[in-house]
């Protein structure tokens, strides 16, 4: 799951830097929605968000609405909880973050400038096999 943060990050850093390297961009799109239709298979996964680090969604598989909502609402949990590992381990950073409650599982995968997000069905994820 990083991996789509990743290649969003160095999109990102090379459009910044001048260097928009015209072929690249396309074969990594290419693999970015690849990855993304790949853990859109797996049982019990809801969907899948891609945000920026300002929480606004720059691919999704879900609604609008519900998109808008959780990419919004994730953002500022992630943010809260780099914050709190920051305070009691000021040289670590987050890498996953997993919530579980009965009716979902969220998966956050944070990086400097993307994270992705994923909502699955925690009952469906128990007997799957990744």
């Amino acid at each position: 799951m990083l991996e789509i943060c990743q290649v969003y990050n160095k999109l990102n850093s090379n459009l910044l830097n001048g260097n928009p390297q015209p072929t690249q961009p396309s074969f990594q799109s290419q693999k970015v929605e690849e990855t993304i239709n790949r853990i859109n298979t797996h049982k019990g996964v809801k969907g899948i968000i891609v945000v920026n680090s300002r929480g606004i969604a720059i691919r999704s598989t879900m609604s609008q609405n519900d998109t808008i909502e959780y990419g919004s609402l994730i953002t500022q949990f992630t943010a809260k909880a780099q914050s709190t590992i920051k305070a009691l381990h000021p040289d670590d950073d987050v890498q996953f973050i997993r919530i579980r409650s009965k009716k979902h599982e969220i998966m956050i995968a944070p990086e400097k400038d993307y994270s992705l997000i994923v909502l699955q069905n925690p009952s469906n994820n128990d007997d799957a096999q990744h």
